[in-house]
């Protein structure tokens, strides 16, 4: 049996007093520095480095945008880092300030890391708003809503928001007029928006007609059908001409008129964007070909803005694409063509309209969609070609085929089933950024009548679109 090795002994280890304390004294100090430095290195230094609050900023206005210190920082109802002190504080929606303050942020520090501080901050209108900057906000709202009227299918990917609420919300904040729901309600154009729409529905019996017209083609179970039956149109025009200058441009003068605009009657959308209705025009003339490569020189050579080699201002000021007179080179110098000019955008035709006002004394403009119609009333050749061709009837020429023409109409969804010269006018009030209408074809579509309508973005330029003017004498 083995035997327990015996250690030898040892002096025990003693610790000496420091400072005239013993050891138990200083021992516990030092624990208890050791305690205070760990807890005001981990609860009280990140707060101190970086003290503030989490900051819900919740907008009197939907989506309205935050700037903080003269820097965008998000949008509203969103949760943001803001730090201690004084800050500017600025909300703007649709390029209009609405709120312009000062805020005061505290300096909370224990445990911030780990315990968010929250702050909830309402964001009342302080800013003395003009009506035109009440409407400019407004405008943005509706303009998002004919946005998203372009979709009609969402998903988990393409998400609806909540645009008509957004809307009420603005409306009621600012305390506009009803009508503009009217408008609004005109651009639904599935049942996602026509959901929402419901959810705002007020007395305005303006709203009502929209809402019903989209609740038979949207709703459950509804159905509708609109539209009233094509009528034959007998008005004759006669012949006229508009010069100006080294400018001519021959016409048809038609006087005012009533009649049937579309193809009879429709119950599904988009078919009853041609739903047959009646509607007025007043006296106009209507060239009798479309603007032409020379003519567009012309415009050009008198306003040097508009020139091709000028497009990278014109695109960044909105007013066409980069396709802006792509594969033309107007010039009044080298034996100018005297086909259609094409690889314009609407806005693009609004200024060479503007151009011929000015130079003629005439409003000249682009006819609309329903004076575009008249003239091109009982019209069934179709223009294969690029070649115009003034025979000198009382009926203009090209009318279908050629080039698309651009009108001065929106594309309103809605528009035939609740109103169409009431939403126009609206419409036109607005300045809205929609679609605008083209009427006639291309020499490359098929199976185009005149009932037929298409629709492109305001600063759009295609190579089979074109324009027709039209004029009054004022």
């Amino acid at each position: 049996m083995k035997h327990p090795a015996e250690l030898p002994e040892v002096d025990p280890v003693r610790l000496k007093p420091f400072l005239g304390m013993q050891p138990g004294l200083y021992l516990l100090i030092l624990y208890v520095v050791a305690i205070v430095l760990i807890l005001f290195l981990v609860g009280f230094l990140p707060g101190i480095m970086n003290g503030g609050r989490y900051v819900t900023f919740h907008g009197t206005l939907s989506g309205s945008g935050i700037y903080l210190d003269g820097s965008y920082l998000g949008s509203a109802d969103y949760q943001y880092f803001v730090k201690s002190g004084t800050h500017s504080l600025m909300v703007r929606k649709a390029d209009v300030v609405v709120t312009d303050e000062k805020i005061s942020i505290d300096h909370p520090v224990f445990f911030t890391w780990l315990v968010h501080r929250t702050k909830q901050l309402e964001l009342p209108i302080t800013a003395s708003l003009t009506e035109e900057e009440k409407r400019a906000i407004i405008r943005f709202d509706v303009n998002e809503i004919v946005r998203y009227s372009a979709i009609t299918d969402y998903n988990s990917v393409t998400v609806y928001p909540p645009l008509f609420a957004n809307l009420s919300k603005d409306m009621k904040a600012l305390e506009m007029p009803d009508e503009i729901y009217g408008l609004a309600g005109a651009y639904i154009s599935g049942k996602e928006m026509y959901r929402d729409a419901l959810q705002v529905v007020t007395d305005d019996v303006l709203f009502a007609q929209e809402l019903n017209a989209a609740k038979a083609l949207f709703g459950e179970g509804v159905s509708q059908s609109f539209g009233t039956g094509k009528e034959p149109v007998t008005v004759t025009g006669k012949r006229t001409t508009l010069k100006a200058e080294n400018f001519t441009q021959d016409g048809i003068m038609y006087p005012e008129t009533v009649f049937v605009m579309g193809d009879g009657s429709k119950d599904a959308y988009p078919d009853t964007n041609t739903a047959g209705i009646r509607v007025t025009t007043r006296a106009f003339t209507i060239a009798t070909t479309p603007v032409t490569q020379q003519q567009w020189a012309q415009f050009i050579e008198e306003n040097p803005s508009w020139a091709k080699s000028n497009i990278a201002a014109l695109q960044k000021e909105g007013l066409v694409d980069q396709n802006y007179l792509a594969g033309l080179s107007p010039t009044v110098r080298f034996s100018p063509t005297g086909r259609p000019v094409y690889n314009v955008s609407y806005k693009a035709a609004q200024a060479f309209c503007a151009w011929l006002s000015a130079k003629t004394g005439k409003r000249v403009f682009l006819p609309s969609e329903a004076q575009w119609s008249l003239a091109a009333a009982g019209v069934t050749e179709y223009q294969r070609t690029l070649t115009l061709d003034d025979d000198g009837a009382t009926t203009p020429s090209a009318m279908l085929g050629g080039v698309w023409e651009l009108t001065g109409s929106r594309y309103i969804p809605l528009a035939r089933l609740c109103g169409y010269e009431r939403i126009c006018v609206l419409a036109d009030a607005w300045v809205l950024n929609d679609d605008v209408i083209v009427k006639g074809g291309s020499y490359q579509n098929d199976g185009i009548t005149v009932d037929s309508i298409g629709a492109v973005t305001q600063e759009a330029c295609g190579d089979l679109i074109g324009l027709r003017i039209a004029w009054t004498e004022q």
